[in-house]
């Protein structure tokens, strides 16, 4: 999956998470959602210096690519339970919306052959859809 690719799921997942606040009745903030959910579609890639965001970020991204590799920590249900927590000590909805995009780019990525460490650090095996 290419950045383009996740973005696009990180904003359909973060009007998923508008309309279901709706449903049950909340007021959600649009905005730190959206915003979010599209900052979250692409945070797990920080593990890979290659990525669009790894770019940016070289020096985060190589210490995490030396110690933990690719598709293994960040792309954990650890990792989405720990950005979401923190993020939403700022704002709630942008907490949210980090959250659901980071989980968006995780099923993404499940559907690729190598598949991600779900449950890392606990189970390293890979999972995949396919």
């Amino acid at each position: 999956m290419d950045y383009t690719s996740h973005t696009k799921g990180g904003i359909a997942i973060g009007v998923g998470a508008i309309c279901l606040s709706v449903k049950v009745g909340l007021e959600p903030g649009i905005l730190p959602i959206m915003a979010g959910s599209v900052i979250g579609s692409l945070l797990p890639d920080i593990d890979h210096p290659k990525s669009f965001l790894g770019r940016w970020v070289r020096p985060i991204s190589n210490i995490l690519y030396g110690t933990v590799g690719h598709r293994t920590f960040t792309h954990s249900f650890l990792f989405i339970a720990l950005i979401g927590f923190l993020v939403s000590h700022f704002d709630l909805w942008l907490g949210v919306g980090v959250a659901a995009g980071v989980f968006s780019h995780i099923l993404l990525d499940m559907t690729s052959r190598a598949g991600v460490a779900f449950l890392y650090p606990f189970v390293k095996k890979r999972i995949k859809w396919f």
